[in-house]
């Protein structure tokens, strides 16, 4: 489980390329499709949790602090999350427990969903 985590990270990183990002970084691509709203705001201002080169392990306490400021935190907690995950690629996940493995990896998934969900809305009409 812990690498279906890393790999998709990394489906991640191609879904958001796809839908229009730039540039090498995951971390650049995020905080430029969300640009001029309050995740895009939010995400400039933890440009140093977004950047900090550690194992994500070692920041999931810091980005779970900032998710549990609900609303437009969450959304940006989770962009967080899947930019360090990718960023920690190259090191094994030391997270055993499968119950923590899989909601992490729902969360992954939730910042591509909600990249996707704001750059093509559904028209409701």
């Amino acid at each position: 489980m812990q690498s279906d985590l890393q790999g998709m990270s990394v489906a991640v990183e191609q879904v958001v390329r796809a839908l229009g990002g730039q540039g090498t970084q995951l971390s650049k691509m995020f905080r430029d499709l969300w640009d001029g709203t309050e995740v895009g705001r939010i995400l400039k201002k933890q440009k140093t949790l977004l950047k900090r080169g550690l194992p994500f392990e070692d920041l999931l306490e810091e980005i779970d602090a900032l998710r549990g400021n609900g609303g437009e935190h969450e959304k940006a907690a989770d962009l967080i999350l899947a930019t360090r995950i990718l960023g920690s690629v190259h090191h094994a996940v030391q997270i055993e427990n499968q119950l923590e493995l899989e909601q992490l990896l729902v969360r992954v998934l939730r910042a591509a969903t909600l990249t996707h969900a704001l750059l093509k809305p559904v028209d409701a009409s």
